[in-house]
């Protein structure tokens, strides 16, 4: 049996409410910008939260407006096609065998805008753009077709953790040699339906996010996209593509409760049981492994 094959990453790409790509929102972390401003794409007069972290729609859809149709895409598929842009861009000659990308959402906007045009017996002539383009994987395939790839597409769709388990996934994938090279990563836009149900369940704050204050009273809900390029490493090498970064393990908790449910029940009720996978320590033949990150995620 073959040792696991080591995990690299080689390129990245991200657009957020923090800027459009690495290195502008690597200088918006550093300097505490505030990302954070009023919704104004729907209404939230009768929400406790009116806030969310959004990407700027002038600038999102300006960048690409030269691609067919790309008026009748949705945003989504436009921070999907930012973000590989970036990543293509370190790494031209990247071609995935397999796309694994994490969403909770897809377009949902559009489905929300179909919905109430049935509902109301509006205007459908925009229909069938509204349905080619609410699925989950039409981003991602928007994406690809935009840079002439055609691989394969898996969807994750779990919650808050949908992003870190696709890349945990792909990380498996490559890792069991499998695949050699997977485009790994996350997206989700801003939708009515899903930021009112969260402040339905009042797990969104009308004032500020703050997740390490003892006064803490909710989080604030975002949109972006981001992938990474995931290969073997000791072909990337091979070929001198730059490392940005090794993946060395990847773990799964799952408790049979919510988050928001849970902080507000005291004590933890005994009959809630906490299963946990970890990479066999076994598996990790390297000293590095001991310094392997395992993520802790509540389903919602």
């Amino acid at each position: 049996m073959n040792d696991p094959a080591r995990v690299a990453v080689t390129a990245a790409g991200v657009v957020s409410p923090l800027g459009f790509g690495l290195a502008e929102t690597l200088e918006s972390l550093q300097s505490a910008r505030d990302c954070v401003s009023p919704v104004m794409r729907f209404s939230v007069t009768e929400c406790r939260c009116k806030t969310a972290g959004q990407v700027s729609d002038a600038r999102l859809l300006s960048s690409h407006a030269q691609l067919p149709r790309s008026g009748r895409l949705h945003r989504a598929s436009h921070m999907m096609i930012e973000a590989l842009q970036e990543l293509l861009t370190q790494q031209p000659e990247f071609e995935p065998e397999l796309a694994v990308v994490g969403t909770t959402s897809g377009g949902m906007s559009y489905g929300e805008r179909y919905y109430r045009s049935l509902q109301r017996a509006g205007d459908l002539r925009h229909a069938a753009t509204w349905i080619a383009n609410y699925p989950a994987q039409k981003p991602v395939i928007d994406a690809q077709a935009a840079f002439g790839i055609s691989a394969p597409c898996e969807v994750i769709a779990n919650a808050c953790a949908s992003g870190t388990n696709a890349i945990g996934h792909a990380f498996e994938c490559v890792r069991s040699g499998r695949y050699q090279r997977v485009l790994a990563g996350g997206y989700d836009a801003l939708a009515e339906m899903v930021f009112v149900g969260f402040d339905s369940l009042q797990a969104s704050t009308p004032e500020k996010c703050r997740p390490f204050d003892q006064h803490r009273s909710g989080m604030v809900l975002g949109e972006g996209a981001a992938v990474l390029a995931m290969e073997n490493l000791e072909l990337a090498r091979r070929r001198g593509a730059p490392v940005l970064a090794e993946i060395i393990g990847y773990g799964i908790s799952t408790d049979k409760c919510s988050e928001l449910w849970r902080a507000r029940t005291s004590p933890r009720p005994a009959s809630i049981t906490s299963m946990r996978m970890e990479q066999p320590r076994s598996s990790m033949t390297r000293p590095r492994a001991e310094q392997s990150a395992h993520c802790s995620t509540a389903c919602q």
